[in-house]
């Protein structure tokens, strides 16, 4: 019995306590004069708009904010977006046109080849160099090994400056020609092929030049500079004493002398 009584105790208390607390912090409301109790209750809510209106001022100034750096970047999404969707409708579009060219066989094939052709030379002279790619590649769809075709294409990446697709389109074609392979055909993939770094491949190409033409002055100039920039001395030499012989008269044969010289005396120290 005397625990709950403590207990009790304790409860009135502690109740005491926070009423006396609740009365502490209120006391302006419950000691305010009765005649002053009007002006207090505007005041208060006179406080509480001007703390609602800052709230809605901040609100307004972040969201200014947001919209400041936010819009840029959903410009930017939505012009991406459009751009994909215009992307894939092209490719859906192509892809419909590769489907029905499939289809045609015999007069109808040829017919559609040649203008596809036509329209990809036209395009060549007007140096619309992507549509020209577009319409080759086309038309490589419907026939995979057209000479034509894979020529027009390798003269489109020659004037894009896409040297490692040039190079590879005229080896292609160099092998579908074999031996009525055109010199210049090889003498472009050796210099597409020098574009690229890739040294030893356009030595590969201009020895195949060589077999069409052994003094060809343009074949060897070029085999002279790319032997010197592979590091290959020997067959550098060999060029360019054919070469003097060729073309005397070719300004780069003392160049060529003196980078022979220089890259032999270096090797030579190492």
């Amino acid at each position: 019995m005397s625990n709950i009584v403590i207990i009790m105790e304790i409860v009135f208390v502690f109740s005491i306590a926070a009423l006396a607390t609740l009365l502490w912090r209120h006391r302006g409301h419950w000691f305010i004069p009765f005649e002053q109790l009007d002006r207090h209750e505007q005041e208060y809510h006179r406080k509480k708009e001007l703390v609602v209106r800052r709230a809605e001022r901040q609100m307004e100034e972040w969201w200014s904010t947001i919209k400041t750096y936010a819009r840029p970047i959903i410009s930017s999404a939505v012009s991406i977006t459009k751009r994909w969707y215009q992307a894939l409708i092209e490719l859906e579009q192509r892809y419909r046109k590769n489907v029905e060219a499939l289809k045609l066989t015999g007069p109808q094939k040829v017919e559609r080849i040649t203008t596809m052709l036509d329209a990809a030379d036209a395009e060549m002279a007007k140096e619309d160099w992507g549509q020209a790619e577009a319409k080759f590649i086309e038309v490589l769809t419907m026939q995979n090994t057209h000479l034509r075709a894979y020529e027009g294409l390798a003269e489109v990446y020659w004037n894009m400056g896409k040297w490692k697709e040039a190079m590879e389109t005229y080896k292609f074609v160099a092998r579908l020609l074999q031996e009525k392979t055109p010199i210049g055909y090889y003498h472009r993939w050796a210099e597409a092929a020098k574009e690229c770094e890739r040294y030893s491949q356009a030595i590969k190409a201009l020895q195949k030049a060589i077999e069409i033409e052994p003094n060809n002055p343009r074949t060897l100039d070029l085999l002279t500079e790319n032997a010197i920039l592979d590091g290959n001395l020997d067959l550098a030499r060999d060029a360019l004493e054919k070469l003097k012989i060729a073309n005397p008269e070719n300004q780069k044969i003392a160049d060529f002398q003196k980078r022979i010289d220089e890259t032999g005396a270096l090797a030579s120290t190492l």
